[in-house]
């Protein structure tokens, strides 16, 4: 296995948008590191970089001790798995998972014993003499997983491979993966916009967007101590809350009129200072008292539902509802209390967390 560095990388298309924008990351031997952001935030770019198939226009990448700006994709030692499975229809499951291993003159007896090997630690072995379109969805996600893997490459990249799933396959998939990461301890690079794989996979997640760099850390620091608004409000599902809030004689902290928090900001932030508090919606509770909001919708999960209200100040409270009864009903005024010991407390000019308490 490798590390992988990048060390202010940039990348522009056309020689002005700006996909990657000076981003500096370390990847170490054995992590499985996911690149985490919404469409167009440069995540795939990113991993394109890697792969060698873009040239970054500033900045170096390397791959374990060797600088590889100008190393052809593959001379890289690394394998691909793509959003779509790219197997060869024609060729039996044995053929595809091995044919890797025949530009490097492997006979074929030796790549057929490779495959079989690789398909007995995914679970492939009954199905090596079918073809693909014969495969369920998973079973072809593994098949493309199998022929990365018989390669030993020293880094493995995977770009959205589970998206095609279903969801129960894609619950299913996401275990394997992380059984093969601990199996194999490979170095792998995954990139998602699915916060769910993200949490529940990840040793550590990069969160981008417009192709830099947000925060960097596990799952937990990302989710517990959002770096900024961004991070805050595209993590977590649902998401953080985030309202608008006044300090109060630099000693509490007013939404809508109503005193939410003790807090002394005393020599941060002055009386009549606006700030951005965060509230995960499993923190709030619904009382008699508390931040006023309007029911604008109720989804129903079962075990739970998520109940949506707006503030006077217009911001869209959500919150988990887990007790017996009926829950609010749309239209009804109710009244959200935050538990002040989860609150998050950001500034609205530069959208960064403020470090307190």
């Amino acid at each position: 296995m490798a590390t992988v560095k990048l060390a202010a990388v940039s990348k522009r298309f056309d020689g002005a948008t700006l996909a990657v924008d000076d981003l500096d990351l370390d990847v170490a031997d054995g992590e499985f590191m996911v690149l985490l952001g919404p469409s167009g935030c440069g995540k795939s770019t990113v991993l394109r970089l890697i792969a060698g198939l873009e040239r970054p226009d500033d900045g170096e990448i390397s791959i374990g001790d060797r600088v590889v700006n100008d190393v052809d994709a593959k001379e890289r030692d690394i394998a691909m798995v793509f959003q779509s499975y790219a197997l060869y229809p024609h060729m039996s499951i044995r053929r595809n998972i091995g044919f890797p291993l025949k530009p490097r003159g492997i006979a074929r007896p030796d790549r057929d014993k490779e495959a079989e090997r690789v398909a007995a630690q995914l679970g492939l072995t009954d199905v090596l003499d079918r073809k693909p379109g014969q495969l369920s969805g998973g079973q072809r996600q593994r098949v493309a997983l199998a022929r990365a893997m018989v390669r030993r490459p020293s880094v493995f990249l995977m770009d959205e491979p589970l998206s095609n799933l279903d969801a129960k396959l894609r619950i299913e998939t996401r275990a394997d993966l992380v059984g093969l990461h601990e199996q194999l301890d490979a170095t792998v690079v995954y990139v998602t916009h699915d916060q769910v794989e993200a949490l529940t996979m990840a040793d550590r997640i990069a969160v981008l967007d417009t192709g830099r760099l947000q925060q960097l850390g596990t799952s937990e620091e990302i989710y517990d101590r959002p770096a900024n608004l961004f991070v805050a409000g595209f993590v977590g599902t649902p998401p953080m809350n985030l309202w608008s809030a006044t300090v109060v004689d630099d000693a509490a902290v007013e939404v809508a009129g109503v005193r939410i928090a003790d807090a002394s900001f005393r020599g941060v932030w002055s009386g009549g200072s606006a700030v951005v508090a965060g509230i995960r919606p499993e923190a709030i509770e619904l009382a008699g008292d508390g931040v006023p909001g309007t029911v604008g919708w109720v989804e129903d999960l079962g075990h739970e539902h998520l109940i949506g209200a707006t503030t006077p100040a217009g911001d869209v409270a959500c919150l988990r509802w887990t007790e017996r009864g009926k829950p609010p009903r749309i239209g009804d005024e109710v009244y959200m209390r935050p538990d002040p010991a989860q609150l998050h407390w950001f500034d609205p000019a530069t959208s960064e967390r403020i470090p307190w308490p």
